[in-house]
């Protein structure tokens, strides 16, 4: 039971932390671009 439930647990984590690393890409594109807006 124990392992049963820290499985789920690490599950959550991972989708959260996929899901603020895909949050993270897109911030960081979008300052990519404007920083490349910049430059030009």
């Amino acid at each position: 039971m124990k392992t049963s439930g820290l499985k789920t647990e690490q599950k959550t984590v991972n989708s959260r932390s996929r899901s603020f690393l895909s949050h993270a890409v897109r911030l960081l594109s979008k300052l990519d671009w404007q920083f490349a807006g910049y430059t030009k």
